[in-house]
């Protein structure tokens, strides 16, 4: 097994680490939490086959370390605050405000919601493909993808409408 060191990785290895990331972070829901598991997924990956190129082993690898890590705390869901003290007139607290509101939004769902969701929208995955991943059928999870759209849907029209 080579080495690597950080510029010497392979741009696909760079963009599929940020897209890994980008799903870590639609499981977890917090930064650092994310970066912990990518870090992990990547070394596990990498030492199993030497390289990390393989989207959906990576997927995998990280699904399965949040959904272990989970278990092995037991730890209740947070729920986010719903209402901020930042100053409204700065665009700092407007950009603050627009984070808060996204994470208002996104607290209103389930892990597994957030999941299929950012998969579904983000990585561009199909309803055979989740079910696939998820080892649910194909109208389960279409159905679950439908409901977390639903759950949105106030949310989401009261924000659009604030920033028209």
């Amino acid at each position: 097994m080579h080495k690597r060191d950080h510029q010497s990785a392979h741009p696909t290895d760079r963009s599929l680490v940020v897209s890994g990331f980008r799903y870590a972070y639609s499981l977890t829901h917090h930064r650092q939490d994310a970066e912990d598991l990518v870090q992990e997924a990547c070394l596990r990956v990498f030492r199993a086959h030497g390289d990390f190129r393989d989207k959906a082993y990576l997927f995998t690898t990280i699904r399965n370390l949040f959904f272990d890590e989970n278990r092995r705390r037991k730890l209740p869901r947070q729920t986010l605050p719903t209402e901020s003290v930042a100053d409204k007139k700065s665009r700092h607290a407007d950009s603050v405000m627009d984070k808060m509101d996204l994470d208002v939004l996104l607290s209103r769902l389930t892990e597994h919601e957030r999941e299929l969701l950012f998969l579904s929208c983000a990585e561009g995955f199909t309803a055979a493909e989740l079910s696939q991943f998820t080892g649910q059928p194909r109208g389960t999870v279409l159905s679950q993808l439908s409901r977390a759209k639903k759950k949105l849907a106030p949310e989401r029209e009261r924000i659009e409408g604030k920033q028209s």
